[in-house]
């Protein structure tokens, strides 16, 4: 059983949860490359089927405004989201972008954190 962690999240908030996953999770994997000194690759079908787990389990707590038709779009969204992890074996990255994307999802997770309060 799913436990609710906050109110009701909106569908723009929703909907930019995944790319921030993925932003993020670049960045940390560019943090840990740039230590060791190698060249960032990232599994797609992990990473992006990470995130349309998070969309799926998140989606529960979407305030939809009751509109079936938007809850249909939704479990569009997630099965997007599944086709890169069909399709891309593994993403390579240098350790600056995957800084700056990383940069960029801690950043916009911390406008999300504000934007709760």
């Amino acid at each position: 059983m799913l436990c609710r962690v906050a109110d009701l999240v909106t569908v723009r908030s929703w909907l930019l949860l995944p790319p921030l996953f993925l932003a993020t999770v670049a960045g940390v994997a560019g943090a840990i490359c740039g230590i060791v000194g190698a060249e960032v690759s990232l599994s797609g079908p992990i990473l992006f089927g990470s995130a349309s787990a998070i969309a799926m389990v998140t989606s529960v707590d979407v305030n939809w405004h009751g509109i079936r038709a938007l809850r249909w779009a939704g479990w569009g969204y997630i099965a997007l989201l599944l086709v890169p992890a069909l399709l891309i074996d593994s993403i390579e990255l240098p350790v600056p972008v995957a800084l700056a994307l990383g940069l960029v999802g801690i950043s916009c997770w911390g406008a999300f954190r504000v934007g709760c309060r």
